[in-house]
C-alpha cells in the first residue's frame, strides 16, 4: 500500500497498488454503498485525506463517448476478482 494513512481506507476496500499511464502511483479500492448496492471508485494518490479520486462505477453502452481512465478499468477488474474470490 502506497498511502496507508489516507482515511478512505477506514471505510473503503483496498484492492492493491497501480501505476497509471501518467506515472502516478495509486492505491485502488472501492466503496460499497449498502443503501442501494452500488459501488464507487476509491483511488488514493497520497496520504492526505482529501487526495483521492472517487465516483460511481457505471456500465457505459457500446459507442459511448465517455472516456475512462486506466485506473478506473484496473479498479473495476480488481473488484470483479475480489468478488469472484467470494468476498462481499
Amino acid at each position: 500500500m502506497n498511502y496507508p494513512n489516507n482515511k478512505i481506507w477506514e471505510y473503503c476496500i483496498f484492492l492493491g497498488t497501480f501505476t497509471d499511464s501518467l506515472g502516478r502511483d495509486l492505491d485502488l479500492g472501492v466503496f460499497e454503498h449498502k443503501n442501494d448496492n452500488s459501488i464507487s471508485y476509491a483511488v488514493a494518490s497520497s496520504d492526505d485525506d482529501g487526495d483521492y479520486y472517487s465516483g460511481g462505477i457505471h456500465t457505459f453502452p457500446f459507442g459511448s463517448t465517455v472516456e475512462l481512465h486506466d485506473y478506473q478499468y484496473e479498479t473495476l477488474g480488481r473488484y470483479i476478482e475480489y468478488l469472484r474470490r467470494g468476498n462481499r
